[in-house]
């Protein structure tokens, strides 16, 4: 059944036709119009055997060449016949004859339960204009005022349709040569003939580009004085009530026209499920939505305000639309097999299907099975599981996501977890993994009652959704849940609060609930309302303020305001307000066409004001806290902060060097700069200068990654473990970004630090910066404070080397910065280093500024708040990484190699069988020859590997076994 959303009680179906039969059917009707009355002469025939059933409701049969109509035969060259009078005099919904025209859709003739091909004649006032099933409509003058009408229509049909009047203006488009659309308005509508022309031409060559060609030579669009509207083979009959409504041009019209193919050339075989009603519903009213994600949406909350384990039916049982129950299984979740179907083949397969299916199965009755082949055929894909569980079976599934993980694993975020059903359906949903950048988009297989999944993503990841575009039939989590009027609707047994002293004004609702207990005021208890949905009748009602603080704000006509009940997950609380009794009268009976909204006014002149309120879309878990950042101005998020420093010439991003937290805060702001647009660098405290050829050579990809650890002597010179820089480095490998190493020689650092910078040779001196500025007295102190707390010895002269050595450190930084932005002014850069070369600006960023006078910003990772110590201080949740392995040895390092100077107990080593004493020679057939050697290989190591040692002159050959172990201190 069609349904248009409209302020009037209007129901739209079609008539399902069937298979080609062997049945003629003739027909020849006339009309005493005064008396309302219809004279008809019937022949039935058939070219062999059929047993039929007439049914002739009303009618009063005159004669009968057989005695028992509700079941008979018609043998070949026997034809039957009948002739009968009807008298539609009174305003009936489904029959009428009077002077203002013929409406005839019920039993108006004697109706028989098999399609036939039938000749149909009438015999109407001259001045009436007729339309029924056809392709071509002859007329012909018989006597002064009256006419014969025949209807040619090739094809076998279930029922007849006839509609003539004199009200009727006829307008035509011609299409093409063999198709034409007509409008048959009242006088009043004749002005929307254009539009509507316009508009079906529209909806025609749609569904012709995605389908096939329109099954018909004629389709005409017909104004209808009762308040119903029905789509038949070449015409569909809307209601005058509604015709001039926006929403009926904009989707009920094109639902009307796909008709045409799917219910009325391709006709459903009923005993084995209507698919028609929900593919057409999917394919118009959904596919010309304003939010077809919202409109999805309420496909679900509908079922599941309606739809009950005990009263739900599976797809293959549904017939047509008895009420509002039914349409949410077989409009609503067959609308969504269909999206699902879509989603699963793609949008070229699914099209390419749905015209097969429509060109093998013209004229034929068709079901589930035959749209099942059509797209097995097409796809190529095994489509019997889909069909079985989506068609056969009932229900809908209920899924959570449990036990979300997250850790940082060679370089990538690593996130695993579960999504349990309470079911056993396979099916796929959309997955969004939501970066500070942006989002990751994935496709999950649900299996069964536990899926365990694992994606590895470039980005941190903070937050992890479940189809949130609503792709899949599923039940909503309680934060999707939008209040909706269908809950209330939907639910027989509410609580239901009303003050004795309204009752009167609400007693057209009250009826609704007259075998239920109504609760006063005085009788509200919390126990009542947990787990339930509540109706509360009038603004002034004192329970209002016991649950929700304060009245609701009073309004004009009948209003509905549906909020969450916030004694329950998936309830309702309804506030239902009218100011007058006759507002409730006008008002509530139109409600259902409202379910889907939160708010709903209906004043006078049945005008209504509608608001859908907002819920979370799609299932989220929130693996991790979004950084807190301060500011001098307050708090701050990531976005923003990124569209604050963009522009900035130097950004400096402060570590602490062992904290993955910090370096994924560091990574996804270069990714958001670069992906901004901005043209950076990275410089890095991380590595010396002298060894910049080879982080050039990395970048360009003309080195591995092994050998670029190998020549900068990364583990040598830095020692951190390198998986926490490697998805900076990756990305800017990926993208060629360069990355220019910063700092001084770690040789000279040092032995500033023992001896001064007097200690140094000649050839030492000049690879210092040219300026040094020693004059900033508050640098002084902090670092006279760190110095300290780690030197046991406090004597002036080894304090003042060592403030040397950590200016050299930090003006060597500054300046290789300089000289790189001075060559290259088009870039920006980013610094990453240590806080404690940040802090307050005295390390390297004041340092830099006197050098190049840029402006600059610096961002700190977990430091305490102080003045002026940075521009945005990042607070970050900790954050697991799996760090490069250790086989658990202490070595010595000697001529021959690494020996093994002890075992730790338990470890890897112990239990592959290494002993004191024994050298390293190889790592999983790579030649060990130093620690760094060693270390670069436990970078990457597999489950399972082989160590070679030497022990006692022999080799051995070892296998090495890790375990996944996680970085869980910070």
């Amino acid at each position: 059944m069609i349904k248009l959303k409209s302020f009037f009680s209007i129901i739209f179906m079609f008539v399902p036709l069937i298979s080609y039969g062997q049945i003629y059917y003739s027909l020849d009707i006339k009309f005493d119009i005064p008396e309302g009355k219809i004279y008809g002469e019937v022949e039935i025939k058939s070219d062999r055997e059929v047993s039929v059933s007439i049914d002739t409701g009303d009618l009063e049969i005159t004669y009968s060449d057989i005695r028992y109509l509700t079941y008979t035969k018609i043998e070949p060259d026997k034809p039957v016949r009948i002739k009968y009078t009807g008298t539609f005099k009174g305003f009936d919904q489904y029959n009428m004859v009077s002077k203002h025209g013929i409406y005839l859709t019920g039993v108006w003739y004697p109706k028989i339960d098999r399609p036939a091909l039938y000749s149909f004649k009438a015999q109407i006032p001259e001045d009436f204009i007729p339309v029924g099933e056809a392709e071509e409509i002859a007329e012909e003058k018989v006597d002064e005022g009256i006419k014969n009408v025949r209807f040619i229509f090739p094809h076998p049909l279930e029922h007849l349709h006839f509609i003539a009047t004199d009200k009727f203006r006829v307008k035509s488009k011609k299409i093409r040569d063999d198709l034409t659309v007509y409008t048959y308005f009242f006088e009043m509508d004749h002005r929307f003939s254009d539009i509507y022309l316009e508009k079906a031409e529209g909806y025609i060559r749609y569904y012709e580009e995605k389908i096939g060609r329109f099954p018909y030579k004629r389709f005409s669009i017909v104004e209808n004085v009762l308040p119903t509207g029905y789509s038949m083979p070449t015409f569909t009959l809307i209601g005058m009530q509604i015709i001039r409504y926006p929403f009926v041009l904009k989707s009920s019209l094109g639902h009307e026209i796909l008709h045409q193919w799917f219910g009325c050339s391709v006709y459903v075989k009923d005993e084995e499920g209507n698919w028609a009603e929900g593919l057409t519903t999917y394919l118009s009213d959904h596919e010309f939505s304003d939010d077809k994600k919202l409109y999805r949406k309420r496909l679900i909350s509908k079922f599941m305000a309606y739809v009950t384990d005990d009263n739900d039916f599976p797809l293959k049982d549904f017939v047509y639309k008895k009420d509002e129950l039914s349409e949410a299984i077989g409009y609503g979740k067959t609308a969504m097999v269909f999206h699902m179907l879509r989603k699963e083949v793609g949008d070229e397969k699914f099209f390419r299907s749905i015209s097969d299916f429509y060109m093998k199965n013209r004229f034929k009755r068709a079901s589930w099975d035959d749209l099942k082949r059509s797209f097995e055929n097409q796809s190529g894909q095994d489509l019997g599981l889909f069909f079985h569980q989506w068609i056969e079976k009932k229900g809908i599934p209920d899924i959570s996501i449990e036990k979300i993980s997250v850790k940082v694993d060679d370089g990538r975020f690593k996130i695993s977890g579960e999504i349990k059903q309470s079911r056993d359906f396979v099916f796929k949903v959309p997955v969004k993994i939501l970066t500070y950048t942006g989002y990751i988009q994935k496709t999950l297989e649900i299996q069964g009652k536990k899926t365990v999944f694992s994606y590895t993503v470039d980005d941190e990841p903070l937050s992890i959704v479940i189809d949130d575009s609503y792709d899949t039939f599923r039940k909503l989590s309680p934060e999707e849940m939008i209040p909706m009027i269908y809950f209330l609707l939907g639910d027989k047994s509410p609580v239901v609060f009303v003050d004795p002293e309204t009752e009167e004004k609400y007693r057209p609702v009250l009826d609704f609930y007259k075998e239920k207990k109504l609760y006063s005021p005085e009788e509200f208890r919390y126990s009542l309302i947990k787990d339930r949905n509540v109706v509360i009748f009038d603004s002034k009602n004192p329970v209002i303020k016991k649950i929700l603080g304060k009245p609701s704000l009073e309004k004009e006509g009948l209003s509905i305001t549906s909020v969450k009940n916030p004694f329950s997950e998936n309830r309702f609380i309804f506030v239902i307000h009218a100011d007058t009794r006759e507002s409730v009268e006008r008002g509530y009976s139109r409600l259902k066409h409202y379910g889907g909204y939160s708010f709903v006014k209906i004043g006078k002149h049945f005008r209504a004001e509608k608001e859908v309120y907002k819920a979370q879309d799609g299932i989220l878990y929130r693996i991790r806290t979004p950084a807190k950042i301060i500011t001098e101005n307050g708090i701050t998020d990531m976005k923003s902060m990124i569209d604050q420093i963009k522009d900035k010439k130097v950004i400096f991003i402060g570590e602490k060097h062992t904290s993955f937290s910090h370096h994924a805060v560091q990574y996804s702001i270069i990714k958001a700069l670069y992906e901004n647009g901005s043209d950076i660098a990275i410089g890095m405290e991380m590595f010396q200068r002298p060894f910049q050829r080879y982080l050039d050579m990395y970048i360009k990809g003309d080195i591995s990654e092994k050998e670029f650890l190998k020549k900068t002597e990364y583990f040598k010179r830095w020692k951190y473990d390198y998986n926490l820089y490697k998805p900076i480095l990756r990305f800017a490998r990926k993208h060629k970004i360069p990355v220019i190493a910063l700092n001084m020689e770690a040789e000279i650092i040092d032995k500033v630090s023992e001896k001064g910078i007097d200690g140094l040779t000649p050839e030492e001196k000049r690879k210092l910066p040219e300026s040094m500025d020693f004059t900033n007295e508050e640098y002084r102190s902090y670092l006279k404070i760190i110095f300290q707390m780690h030197k046991e010895r406090k004597k002036e002269k080894e304090f003042i080397n060592f403030y040397q050595s950590q200016l050299i450190w930090d003006e060597t930084m500054a300046e290789t910065a300089a000289e790189y932005l001075r060559k290259n002014p088009e870039r920006k850069m980013v610094i990453l280093a240590g806080n404690g070369h940040l802090r307050y600006g005295y390390g390297i960023p004041d340092r830099l500024y006197r050098r190049i006078n840029e402006p600059y910003v610096i961002i700190l990772n977990d430091e305490d708040i102080d003045k002026d110590i940075a521009d945005y201080v990042v607070y970050t949740q900790f954050l697991a990484g799996v760090k490069a392995k250790k086989i658990g040895v202490y070595i010595d390092i000697t001529d021959k190699g690494l020996k093994v100077d002890d075992v730790v107990k338990g470890s890897p080593a112990e239990k592959a069988g290494i002993k004191k004493g024994d050298i390293i020679v190889e790592f999983n057939g790579k030649k060990i020859r130093t620690l760094e050697d060693l270390r670069i290989e436990l970078v990457y190591p597999e489950k399972e590997n082989e160590i070679v040692v030497l022990r006692d002159g022999k080799r051995l050959k070892l296998k090495i076994v890790f375990e996944e172990e996680l970085n869980h201190h910070q």
